[in-house]
């Protein structure tokens, strides 16, 4: 657990993040959302903790649901994180882009950009 103030790489966090999300760990992925965070994904905008954790909550029922980190690149400056993902929800299949705001090591602000087509492996 982090301490207040403590710094951490936040390429570490997004990996983080990533594992929390496949493993389905809600209490772990709560802690890591800040209380005014906001969650944009191409159809919604969820704002505050309770609304996202509520949108998490939805789609990790699913019962097969699969985030595969491609690749994580992070711009310090702005404390932002990238990452180039794939995931398997069900039998839909799909490729995209999460910007992740970072603010006091928690997630300040998602915004996911998807390619709504259907991929291939």
């Amino acid at each position: 657990m982090l301490r207040e103030g403590e710094k951490v790489n936040l390429i570490e966090l997004t990996e983080r993040y990533v594992d929390n999300f496949n493993k389905k760990n809600m209490s772990s992925l709560e802690l890591m959302i800040h209380e005014e965070a906001t969650l944009v994904d191409p159809e919604n905008t969820f704002s505050g903790k309770e609304k996202i954790v509520e949108e998490l909550n939805r789609l990790l029922s699913h019962e097969e649901i699969m985030l595969d980190a491609v690749e994580i690149y992070n711009d310090v400056q702005q404390e932002t994180t990238f990452l180039e993902f794939k995931i398997r929800i069900d039998d839909l299949m799909l490729k995209g882009i999460d910007a992740i705001k970072w603010k006091d090591n928690k997630i300040y602000k998602l915004t996911a950009y998807v390619n709504e087509d259907n991929y291939q492996e």
